[in-house]
């Protein structure tokens, strides 16, 4: 079944875990919630770094193999804003990763889930 980019999950389906290098501000942080489970990459235990299948970006910090080394299950990155420069593109491809932008941040949640979702 195809999701639209605002179909909420249905209870039943697994909860994609996904890291975020900021909080949203307030009045995005509850959809980022209500769709998945995550945590600061800043704060995550080894155990969430392993099972983390997605990343979101906001502050352009630099992503580069001694990140992607730490997180094997991650299949995408996405970032909120214009470009990924920051992201070493060239090591992320290298272990399958997706990397893309948005400047909206209700596609950028919401096709990170398809993403999760469809590359488990």
């Amino acid at each position: 079944m195809a999701h639209s980019v605002t179909e909420t999950p249905s209870q039943d389906t697994e909860r994609c875990l996904i890291l975020q290098d900021v909080l949203f501000p307030p009045q995005l942080q509850p959809r980022v919630d209500e769709l998945y489970d995550s945590v600061l990459i800043s704060a995550a235990t080894p155990e969430q770094l392993s099972a983390a299948r997605g990343i979101i970006a906001v502050l352009h910090r630099p992503m580069d193999e001694n990140l992607f080394a730490r997180v094997p299950n991650v299949v995408v990155v996405s970032n909120f804003g214009a470009g990924y420069d920051h992201v070493d593109v060239k090591a992320a491809e290298a272990r399958g990763i997706v990397c893309g932008h948005t400047p909206g941040v209700r596609l950028c949640i919401s096709r990170l889930g398809l993403l999760c979702g469809d590359r488990k």
